[in-house]
């Protein structure tokens, strides 16, 4: 009986790890040549806590990209559009006085053809 149930265990585990492997092979075959991270920007976090007054963004582009960068409230509504044109490949700040916005969570983020990244920032 002993033997069995042992026997029972370790085909059940065998027939797992083949299930488990064959599910990785599909994802990979599958997601062949579809998302590329060369090709995305990358949008930094913020240094600061809380914004005061000014502050900076800074964002890095595998080429040269038409790029939207906004400013949205705590409901996702643009607030204001800091940027929409064509940057060249490399790092990019873009400066924003946020002096006149009242205190709250707003959202940073830049917007391309292939791309939307948004992170969250608090005005002090």
């Amino acid at each position: 009986m002993q033997l069995e149930s042992w026997t029972s265990f370790l085909t059940v585990t065998l027939l797992i790890f083949i299930g488990v492997v064959l599910y990785m092979r599909l994802l990979r075959h599958f997601s062949k040549n579809r998302i590329k991270p060369e090709d995305y920007c990358i949008l930094y976090d913020l240094e600061l806590n809380k914004v005061v007054d000014e502050v900076e963004f800074y964002f890095t582009l595998p080429a040269k990209t038409h790029v939207t960068f906004e400013i949205l409230n705590q409901d996702w509504q643009v607030v204001e559009e800091l940027a929409a044109k064509e940057f060249d490949q490399g790092g990019h700040i873009i400066r924003l006085n946020a002096s006149g916005y009242p205190s709250g969570n707003y959202f940073y983020g830049i917007r391309t053809s292939v791309q939307k990244q948004y992170k969250k920032f608090q005005k002090a």
